[in-house]
């Protein structure tokens, strides 16, 4: 075998990659309480820190093994995501996400709160908000909820008429209808 195949194997196989994927396989399917986790969020987590770990690599951290991630990668992370315009809640769930690795590594408290990565940044910036800026409502975003039903009536009569229902009682409408 030649040397570059065998760094290409080392790669794939091997290397900060595979170190991820036997942490990921060892711990990933029992969730922080000790209950089995669900095959979506092992799936999740997998995704998540190989992303983490992607732009860590691509941010010129090469870590050659997983194991070696410090306060100083995380501090990176977490200022790249905000250049980035992330919001607030994917970062504080990619966070959790390292949190959760960095008990697996045996680092608890590596990854320290979003504010304390951020201290330019205001508290109210740093701020989940879960109620909507703007309004969803089909007639303030200018779209003609009769040609809309005209248009339903069209397609099928049934549609035409769910969608007379849902704006006579003031159902949940999508405004992509």
């Amino acid at each position: 075998m030649k040397r570059d195949e065998r760094t290409a194997h080392k790669d794939t196989h091997g290397g900060w990659r595979g170190e991820l994927q036997k942490l990921i396989d060892q711990h990933a399917g029992v969730r922080m309480d000790g209950k089995f986790a669900s095959y979506r969020a092992r799936e999740l987590t997998a995704k998540t820190l190989f992303s983490v770990f992607n732009s860590l690599n691509e941010m010129g951290f090469k870590l050659q093994n997983p194991r070696n991630l410090g306060a100083r990668h995380v501090e990176a992370l977490v200022k790249h995501w905000h250049s980035q315009g992330r919001a607030v809640s994917t970062v504080q769930n990619e966070l959790s996400m390292l949190r959760k690795f960095a008990t697996w590594i045996g680092k608890r408290g590596l990854v320290v709160r979003l504010s304390d990565c951020l201290p330019e940044v205001t508290t109210t910036q740093l701020r989940r908000t879960a109620v909507a800026t703007t309004s969803k409502s089909w007639t303030e975003n200018g779209i003609d909820v009769d040609a809309k039903i005209a248009e339903a009536d069209v397609l099928d009569a049934r549609f035409g008429l769910m969608l007379r229902i849902v704006v006579a009682f003031g159902l949940p409408s999508s405004s992509k209808m």
